[in-house]
């Protein structure tokens, strides 16, 4: 058997991304002396699917392999190969389809992609804060929107004290989009570093629901160092330890381990927080901070009772009042047996 095409290449051209699914024909003659049997067929991708006579195809007769691409959501230039094996020689012929899709005008829904009431929606539900100083609040926006035929009065609730919560109008009218505001206040939340919370957003009338209604918000919180003067830098806290790591080896019982840490700068150095995420390690410091040239040991113990794993890899993270290192991390290694 021989297959015969009478184009190996198709091009759609430029269309829009609306229609979702374009499909051609690849047309062909069994140009051999016996019969062709087209065994299978394969796509470079999964958005591209081909179907192809599943009988035999006689001498001289016609068949079609048909290809389908799905644009929906892959807007842009592409160019996928199609590959048909058959009973001929060789056994792969590879067929090739091209375009450029346009993309589709943006739907509400589109922009606003989380539910998070009934007839509610919101453009993202995690709010990342990113770095937030502790003397200076940080405000972002999200986006809701009213699907319903109903006026809406928003309402927020579970606000954590160290955040607030704005909505703009507070009132939505159907199809409505608007605006919240939040604010971090850093000052308030009296901590340091990585922080996450949650904040609820329902409407006036709707039932509650904690994990639907819910924002997630994030914040890594800093002293802001920006301000120091030459001199005042010169004189800061200067973090330094005599390692950043502990290998703990084979722990077949509670062990600990000592990092000394020590205060190299010319001005009292702060321990503002210490932090792991593994309950299987205790850290314990004898006190919160160090004068200059003091030091210090920091003691790691880890309680293989206490591990969710064999494998011991976690860190531990150390904030201070050091303008040039104000968080240092320590690995911490083992094996429990």
């Amino acid at each position: 058997a021989e297959i015969t095409f009478k184009e190996k290449t198709y091009n759609f051209g430029t269309f829009s991304e609306e229609p979702g699914k374009v499909t051609t024909e690849f047309e062909f003659t069994n140009t051999g002396s016996a019969p062709l049997l087209i065994t299978r067929t394969a796509a470079s991708c999964g958005c591209t699917t081909p179907e192809y006579p599943k009988e035999p195809i006689a001498p001289g007769k016609n068949g079609k392999i048909s290809v389908t691409y799905n644009a929906t959501g892959r807007p842009g230039s592409f160019a996928k190969t199609v590959y048909v094996f058959a009973n001929t020689d060789p056994e792969k012929t590879s067929l090739v389809i091209k375009g450029n899709v346009n993309p589709k005008e943006a739907s509400k829904e589109d922009q606003y992609p989380r539910q998070i009431s009934k007839n509610l929606r919101i453009n993202d539900r995690n709010l990342p804060f990113f770095d937030v100083y502790i003397d200076t609040p940080k405000t972002q926006t999200l986006g809701v929107l009213n699907t319903s035929e109903k006026e809406m009065e928003i309402e927020f609730y579970n606000v954590p004290k160290h955040v607030s919560v704005k909505m703009s109008p507070s009132k939505l009218a159907p199809g409505e989009e608007g605006t919240v505001e939040v604010t971090y206040n850093a000052g308030k939340a009296k901590d340091w570093g990585m922080k996450r919370d949650f904040f609820c957003v329902n409407y006036v009338g709707q039932e509650r629901d904690d994990i639907l209604n819910k924002v997630n918000i994030s914040a890594d919180i800093r002293e802001n160092f920006e301000m120091l003067s030459e001199k005042e830098l010169t004189e800061a806290p200067v973090f330094n330890a005599s390692s950043t790591s502990l290998n703990f080896g084979v722990v077949k019982n509670k062990s600990s381990r000592s990092i000394t840490l020590q205060n190299d700068g010319k001005s009292k150095l702060l321990i503002r927080k210490i932090k792991n995420d593994s309950r299987s390690i205790i850290c314990d410091l004898p006190k919160t901070s160090l004068n200059p040239g003091e030091t210090m040991d920091l003691t790691v113990t880890v309680d293989p009772g206490k591990a969710d794993s064999r494998s011991i890899n976690d860190r531990i993270y150390i904030i201070t009042n050091a303008p040039g290192n104000p968080s240092l991390s320590f690995k911490v290694l083992g094996v429990i047996d």
